[in-house]
């Protein structure tokens, strides 16, 4: 005999939003008590906890992403260069000549001592 399918009660899916602010698939499996392939079946059958776990999710990226905007906007040099790092396609790229003087080869020097 099958086992009984878990299911997420309306508490319960209601929480999703707020735990998926904070949590991840993982650990919100972990907060109900079950594996989490369970969970992702829970996903499957019921829309509903993914569409709350998908929510929550954004809002807090959301809410991230408005306090770096602030922060950037606010002159947080390193705020500002992270998120067009990551938003506008900014690339950092070094670029390390060896050369010696005027551009020539670089000259290299060997001396050796000798220790009594």
């Amino acid at each position: 005999m099958a086992r009984p399918q878990k299911k997420l009660d309306e508490k319960q899916v209601a929480q999703v939003e707020a735990l998926a602010a904070y949590l991840s698939a993982e650990q919100i499996a972990d907060y109900f008590k079950i594996a989490r392939n369970t969970f992702a079946a829970i996903c499957d059958r019921q829309p509903e906890v993914f569409e709350q776990y998908k929510k929550g999710r954004a809002n807090a990226i959301g809410n991230i992403a408005k306090s770096l905007i602030k922060q950037a906007q606010d002159g947080n040099t390193t705020a500002a260069i992270f998120y067009l790092k990551t938003q506008a396609g900014w690339i950092d790229r070094q670029s390390i000549e060896h050369s010696g003087a005027n551009g020539a080869p670089l000259e290299v020097i060997v001396t050796r001592k000798i220790i009594d």
